[in-house]
């Protein structure tokens, strides 16, 4: 019992001491390569999903997307959240909190009404900040279905969800056709 009470309090201090870090990273004003560095420089380095909950909280513009470029925000997210697909699910559902605290709004793109998390989701995934495993894992995901807003996002980002999903099957295909090419290529060098 004692020991499973440390555990816990040893996570929640692990846990506050995250938040800590992505707020001091933000505080500082930097962006770019240079808040790349600085956070590769932290003891304690803040998460994908606790940096994006700073940007949200923080940045009042946060609705004109600037933040995820590489410029800004994009080059840091990208590398607390590469190859991790966990974080990356986390940081999907940080989008979807802030998306939904906005009430789903749409957006004027050319004359278009989108959904502005589509778009968002859409961005992330062009600057490689969420790959596409991350993003399928979010939308099969049922674990934090606590988190409000899962319904209204997924609705409005199924175009872009579908498009991952063929995409990610046309991958396999590809593989799938590549290794039967090499098999039988190295059939056609054993019968030599």
């Amino acid at each position: 019992e004692s020991a499973a009470a440390a555990k816990k309090a040893a996570a929640e201090e692990l846990q506050s001491a995250i938040i800590t870090a992505a707020t001091t990273a933000y505080d500082t004003a930097k962006v770019g390569p240079e808040l790349v560095a600085h956070i590769a420089a932290m003891e304690v380095k803040p998460t994908g999903a606790t940096l994006l909950s700073q940007i949200f909280t923080k940045n009042t513009e946060a609705k004109n997307m600037k933040w995820i470029s590489k410029a800004a925000y994009g080059a840091a997210l990208q590398s607390l959240l590469e190859d991790k697909t966990t974080d990356q699910v986390l940081a999907v559902y940080e989008v979807q909190r802030f998306c939904h605290t906005l009430e789903f709004p749409k957006i004027d793109v050319k004359g278009e009404k989108r959904a502005l998390i589509e778009i968002i989701y859409q961005l992330m995934y062009q600057n490689d900040i969420i790959d596409n495993d991350g993003f399928t894992s979010w939308a099969d995901d049922d674990v934090y279905d606590s988190i409000p807003g899962k319904t209204n996002a997924l609705v409005q980002a199924t175009k872009f969800i579908t498009f991952l999903k063929t995409e990610e099957e046309s991958e396999e295909e590809e593989e799938s056709e590549e290794e039967d090419e090499e098999a039988m290529m190295g059939g056609a060098n054993f019968i030599k």
